[in-house]
């Protein structure tokens, strides 16, 4: 069942045969014409590196609780956004495992006015995933290139190698409403995120 708090649901896998392959003995293969485009600078679009659920201000803790229960997973961390109403909280299993990120007001929706971009998203989409993250190499010429492809993004690159990372989001799907965000972390970076990404990144799903 959905969680009633992030509307996510979990699936969980064991591998009775050859890992990464889905396929049973009864599978029938569908043969559709699904063609992806090829350019070079795709390749350096790597692994997943976190989704991120809008939860609401007052489901927060019970989210990240019910998450943390269901897995093996320990929060991390938590960043606070006070002047955007918004906290960004992480649940890791290792420095180089997938994360699940969550995103909430500080305090509840009042208005589009008052409560921020967080609240405001949540309002306005219902509590969802609001993006994935892709694990970029040479992340200056892949936006760019990303961009003479036509891809729209709510903000430029944000972030250094002074800083330890680069990060940007594009513009949500017309098909899913998700939002791709790609990040690059140096390699003498031991953080996950910084506070100034946060808040640049967290200003522009204001755009949304």
């Amino acid at each position: 069942m959905p969680s009633k708090f992030t509307g996510n649901s979990l699936g969980f896998i064991q591998w009775t045969g050859e890992q990464g392959r889905y396929e049973t003995s009864g599978s029938k293969p569908l043969h559709l014409d699904l063609k992806k485009q090829e350019h070079d600078h795709f390749k350096n679009i790597r692994w997943l590196d976190h989704a991120a659920t809008g939860v609401k201000a007052h489901d927060r803790n019970s989210a990240i609780i019910e998450f943390m229960t269901l897995t093996n997973y320990n929060f991390d961390f938590a960043i606070y956004v006070k002047p955007l109403n918004s906290i960004t909280g992480v649940a890791r299993l290792s420095l180089k495992d997938f994360a699940m990120v969550f995103t909430s007001g500080i305090s509840p929706y009042v208005s589009d006015d008052v409560s921020g971009p967080t609240e405001k998203f949540i309002h306005n989409y219902g509590t969802r995933v609001h993006h994935v993250a892709f694990q970029t190499e040479e992340i200056e010429d892949t936006y760019n290139a990303l961009g003479k492809d036509g891809m729209k993004f709510l903000v430029e690159l944000v972030g250094s190698h002074a800083e330890g990372l680069k990060q940007t989001f594009t513009e949500p799907s017309g098909n899913t409403l998700l939002v791709n965000e790609y990040i690059h972390r140096y390699g003498d970076f031991d953080g996950f995120f910084s506070k100034f990404n946060v808040t640049l990144l967290t200003e522009a799903t204001g755009k949304q």
